[in-house]
This record gives structure tokens, sequence and C-alpha cells, in this order.
């Protein structure tokens, strides 16, 4: 009667196939293979079998065809590689290897390191949002604090050519503000920021390249660089513009004022001085600041560093407090310009309905009692051309555009026109935008006037204004007065 032998070990320990004329015994293999990654390089642990002829394991790795390999004791179960890795998805497979060099069925996984190129750690970016070049001061606005961030350094030369470190602290910078002032830089010499991470799913420090501060690089903020553009007519911010102005007058809702920082000629700054508000309304839909201490903070390092004059027009932000050598004026007045407006002028309106009058013609009477009302509409959002044929060509220099004063109507706010295009012509066909930007903002108040300085005079005959319906519970728009001056 035949007798059976039953082995105990486990299919994964050993492994035995028939190829041919014999019976080939693989040793047994590693399983459970996992590989964190880190800065780098790749830490490895597996789970090894239960087979006694285990000499030593194979880890062996390949990414684009670049293959290379190492051997570790049989007794191992982790393995933390050399950090000589790219930014490549690795093959790692592992091999249990007995005396004789016979190996196990390999088991194998797939990693990418942690590298500079990793688009994790690439969007990171930088830790200082912003800085600026004042005199022989730097001043930094950090993007922090960032907990993850642990080693934020700043190294620089001073004018005594000493090289000096600050080490950047989340309490430091918090009593700042996130605002870092450094005197006496010699800006010759690099200025250079270091910074190291602790990064979610890497288990090493990940230590970022060293990047250095340019001082001719300057950032703005997307709503002031909006500003400048419209207020230019320019349709990018360049160094010859910005080293140019001397006198800033801002008017907008803004996050903030730090930008003025960036002007190295800088003069005079003026607050409000082109917000013209009805006497009855002085100070109806003020301009806003998100961040009131950082612009406070802008005016006051300006004006102590470069002794920038600050003027301000009916307390535009609500920070005059703040700025005690500020020079404070009421309601600004409208210049002193030339108005061309005339009886004998015509206006048409593109949108008027049959049996209704809007009454364009009160455009241009110059009372802010009379008011252009076109019909409202249940849904959609007409486009209104406003025709001025002024009988003859002109010279135009800009206009002033009038909101109601004194107008009854129910949320007037809410059909206050807010942007306008404006556009001439010698024909009455063909017809030229007057600035690159096209749109133009309209402040918001009641009775406000916008004054729209043209970038250039226009001799021309006719002139355009569109604007659009605004959306509300019915849609519509409505203006006072168009009144055209050189």
């Amino acid at each position: 009667m035949p007798v059976f032998f039953i082995s105990c070990e486990k299919m994964e320990d050993t492994y035995e196939e028939y190829k041919g004329d014999g019976k080939i015994r693989y040793v047994g293999k590693c399983t459970g293979l996992s590989i964190e990654p880190g800065w780098k390089r790749f830490r490895l642990s597996w789970v090894n079998s239960l087979d006694p002829t285990t000499d030593k394991i194979k880890i062996t790795w390949q990414a684009d065809g670049i293959k290379d390999s190492v051997y570790v004791s049989a007794n191992l179960t982790t393995y933390l590689t050399d950090a000589v890795f790219e930014n490549k998805n690795y093959e790692f497979s592992i091999y249990a290897i007995d005396q004789n060099g016979n190996h196990s069925l390999k088991t194998n996984n797939y990693a990418r390191p942690f590298t500079n190129e990793h688009e994790f750690i690439r969007s990171f970016g930088h830790v200082e949002k912003k800085h600026f070049f004042l005199e022989d001061k730097l001043i930094i606005f950090w993007n922090v604090p960032i907990s993850e961030m642990f080693d934020r350094k700043i190294t620089y030369t001073n004018k005594s050519g000493e090289e000096s470190t600050i080490e950047l602290t989340d309490e430091l910078l918090i009593e700042n503000n996130g605002i870092y002032e450094i005197d006496d830089i010699d800006l010759n010499k690099d200025i250079t920021i270091n910074r190291s991470a602790e990064v979610e799913g890497c288990f090493d420090q990940v230590i970022f390249e060293p990047y250095t501060l340019d001082s001719n690089t300057k950032i703005f903020n997307s709503d002031f660089t909006a500003f400048l553009k419209a207020y230019y007519d320019v349709e990018s911010i360049s160094d010859n513009l910005i080293n140019n102005i001397e006198t800033l007058n801002i008017n907008e809702s803004l996050i903030s004022l730090e930008d003025i920082m960036h002007f190295p000629n800088l003069k005079k700054v003026i607050l409000g001085g082109l917000r013209f508000r009805h006497p009855m309304y002085p100070n109806d839909v003020p301009s806003l600041l998100n961040d009131g201490p950082t612009s406070i903070y802008a005016l006051n390092t300006v004006n102590t560093l470069k002794g920038v004059e600050v003027d301000i027009y009916n307390d535009i932000y609500q920070i005059s407090a703040s700025i005690p050598y500020a020079q404070l004026f009421g309601n600004p007045s409208l210049p002193d310009v030339n108005i061309l407006n005339d009886i004998s002028w015509s206006i048409e309106s593109s949108t008027e309905e049959e049996g209704y009058d809007s009454h364009p013609e009160y455009l241009l009477d110059n009372d802010q009692e009379t008011v252009w009302l076109p019909l409202a509409i249940e849904s959609g959002q007409r486009t209104h051309e406003l025709e001025i044929d002024m009988k003859s060509a002109q010279d135009v220099n800009g206009v002033f555009i009038k909101h109601p004063a004194g107008f009854e109507f129910l949320f007037p706010y809410d059909y206050f026109a807010k942007l306008v295009t404006l556009q001439v012509s010698n024909d009455g066909e063909n017809w030229t935008d007057v600035y690159k930007s096209r749109n133009r903002n309209l402040y918001q108040g009641r009775g406000e006037t916008t004054m729209l300085k043209f970038p250039e005079t226009h001799n021309v005959r006719y002139l355009k204004l569109i604007v659009k319906d605004q959306v509300s519970s019915r849609n519509n728009t409505f203006l006072a007065d168009i009144v055209v001056f050189n």
C-alpha cells in the first residue's frame, strides 16, 4: 500500500512547478511589499516567507529602462534607499534567494518619490506673498502662518558686508501681522529664502530649493492691477509706468493699499479725490478696504520713509483717524472744464419701446432730477446704445456721467448703471472705442458723478454710450445725465 507524505509548508512559502523532465522548486517568496515615498528616496517593507533556505533578499528597481538593485540580509523586513531617485514612477521588485542562487517568484509595487518637480511640492510656491524695497529697507509680506512649514529662514548681507540669517517663526510673524522689516540691506548681494516643511505622505522633512528675492520684481494685487490699467488706460503694468507715477488718485474699493509701496518716485496719494458726491448724499455707498490695518501700515511707511503726502476726501475709507499727518477734505469739486452740451444736440436710444418714451433727451439737460428711464422687462438683459449727435465735430476730452438725485424709485441702487463703454465716430457708422479696456466703472452713490477723462482728445461729431440692464426683480437701468467737456 503506497504511503503519501504531506508537506507542512504553506503555499506562499514554497512554489513548485513542472517544466520539461523535472520539477522546479522556487524559494518561498516575500509578500506584502509596501513602499513609502520620502524626499528623493523610499522606505520599503515586506513580510518574509518561512522558507529556511532563504539566504538573502534581492531588491530591484527600474524606471524608463534604467535598472539597479541591492542585496540585503535574509532577516530584514525593511529597507531605506539612498536619496538618489528622480521624479519618476519606479517599479520595485523583491526576491528571496537561497545559497544556490535560486530566486523566489517576485513581489512588486510602484511608487514615486517627492522631489522639487513633484506637482504637490511645486504647489507650495513661495512662502512670501510679496516684498517691497523702500530706500535701504526690505519689507516682506508672508503667506503665513503655514502649520506644515516649520523652518523659514532669510539670509542677507548688510551694508557693512556682514551676512545675517533670521529664522521666521510663526510666533514672530503673527506678532507682526505677517509683515517683517529688515533694515540696512545691501541690494547688490543675494537675499535668500530657505524653507522646509512636513508634507503629508512624505516621511522625510522636505527641504525646498532656496530662492532669491529680486528687487526688480513687483507683484500687485489683482484688483490694484485692474485699477492701474483702467486709470492709465494701459494693457499691462510696465516698469516705465511704475517709475514715472508721482501721484496716485485712488477711489475704488480694494483689498488693500499695500501696493503703493511699489512706486519709487511716489510723492502724493489722494484718496477719494474723484468721488464726486451729491451734496445731499456725501457718504452714500463708500469705497471699502478689505484690509484696513495693512493699508494704514503702507500709508504710514511711505510717509515715514519717503515723505509721501496723503490727501483724503470724505474720509473715503474711514481710516483718517489712523493717519494724523493726512490733509482732510470734504466733497471734491468737479474740475473746471469747458462744458460742450448744447440744446441743438440730439440723442437716440437703441431700445426705445413703441408707445413708451424713456426720455433720452433728459440725459443732455444737466439736471439730475430728470432721468432717462427705459421700460423695465421681466427677463433678459438688454444692451442700450445711447447715440449723441453733436451736429458738428467737437474736440472732446471726456464726459461726466451722473446718477439720479432726489429720484423716487424703489430700490434705486439695483438699477444704477455700473459699467459703460464709450465710443466715438465722425460719420455715425464707424465707431472707435475710447478706452483700450472698453468698460469703465461708474461709482454708485445717489446723485454721484463719475468723471471719465479720455486718454486723448477726439475731434468727433458722434458719441455713443453703451450700458446694460441691471438684473433685479425686474431688469432695467437708468441714468440722469451725460455731460460732455473739453
